[in-house]
């Protein structure tokens, strides 16, 4: 929902320069299965706020934010991802579909309940990160609402109608894997910090351990 907003202007006038946003993208069947799912309801009920762009189904972790420090916050991110990656790989399930009330509009969404792990890995981040970030007020509580969007913004007269249809399809995963959290600086990935192989990475040699992964997965 946060990399949305971002994305199609909801940005607030006070927080100047680049912004940032700290995520997890969805891999393999699940990918694909987002990925379809967004495009056919996009199709189906005409709207359109989350395919304007290239669908990349993704669970925000904090943001959009700003901040005038990126190299302190490229090593706090990647100090919090080595030492939450002791405890394991976050994991995540997704249990159907959700709804609630955004910034402009109703969203509708896949319901992702997060681990432990993952739940204290995202309130670690962003705890370190406050003192340099001027992002979201809900970034900075500890309860945090995950989730992966399916539509929002442009659905306030079909939200029902869509949500009521949704009913209709089994969406559920068990114990998926964060295999990689991604630091964003506008559109480009900056970092990722790979959970599996416990390094950070670069935008340089992403693409073809992606494509690799992609092939297991």
């Amino acid at each position: 929902m946060g990399f949305l907003n971002w994305l199609f202007g909801k940005r607030e006038e006070k927080h100047s320069g680049p912004s940032y946003l700290i995520e997890f993208r969805l891999f393999g069947y699940p990918k694909m299965r987002a990925k379809k799912l967004i495009l056919h309801i996009s199709n189906k009920f005409r709207v359109h706020a989350v395919t304007r762009t290239r669908v990349v189904p993704h669970i925000t972790l904090f943001g959009p934010f700003t901040t005038s420090n990126e190299s302190d916050l490229v090593a706090l991110f990647k100090n919090v991802c080595i030492r939450n990656c002791k405890n394991g790989i976050p994991t995540f399930n997704i249990e159907g579909f959700k709804y609630f009330e955004g910034e402009a509009d109703k969203v509708i969404a896949l319901n992702v309940i997060p681990s432990k792990e993952l739940k204290n890995y995202r309130w670690d981040l962003a705890r370190q990160i406050k003192n340099i970030t001027k992002g979201k007020p809900w970034d900075y509580r500890e309860e945090y609402n995950f989730h992966a969007t399916i539509a929002f913004r442009d659905i306030r007269q079909k939200w029902q109608r869509i949500f009521n249809y949704l009913q209709c399809s089994d969406f559920k995963f068990h114990k998926l894997p964060v295999i990689r959290v991604t630091l964003l600086k506008g559109r480009r990935i900056l970092y990722e910090f790979d959970f599996i192989q416990k390094k950070l990475k670069t935008a340089k040699n992403l693409q073809k351990s992606l494509q690799v992964l992609e092939i297991f997965l």
